[in-house]
């Protein structure tokens, strides 16, 4: 989870550094399922993201984190998502197959004999 955050904030940060947008201010609103406790692995993670990418871009970018289905569902958040009234979200393989079927790939059981093989796989050619 980590190193996915990680990666995501990198990816938004070069992104909204490149170019003509580098004086732009955004604001993402994030859409999640975690309860606001510092008990909640996801919540902190989401919290660790927002701080992140705040500070590498120097507060051009404003995260606002919307816990506890604040924004609706899984499902409702990843139509808005999709619509572009939410920049992100955090989600599940699960959810993404409602959109594109192909992602259910990630859930069959047995695919990845452990964790570091899923990474592997996922950060490889075929991720």
């Amino acid at each position: 989870m980590k190193l996915l955050t990680s990666a995501a904030a990198l990816v938004i940060g070069a992104f909204l550094l490149s170019g003509p947008t580098l004086a732009q201010e955004y604001t993402i609103r994030l859409a999640a399922t975690a309860a606001p406790t510092d008990s909640d692995p996801e919540y902190v993670a989401l919290k660790v993201f927002e701080q992140t990418l705040e500070a590498q871009t120097k507060g051009r970018v404003d995260v606002q984190i919307y816990p506890s289905n604040q924004l609706g569902g899984v499902r409702e958040f990843t139509e808005a998502i999709s619509l572009g009234s939410i920049q992100m979200g955090n989600t599940g393989y699960d959810t993404l197959a409602l959109f594109a079927p192909s992602a259910n790939v990630f859930a069959l059981p047995y695919l990845h004999k452990n964790l570091d093989h899923y990474r592997a796989v996922i950060e490889g050619p075929i991720g």
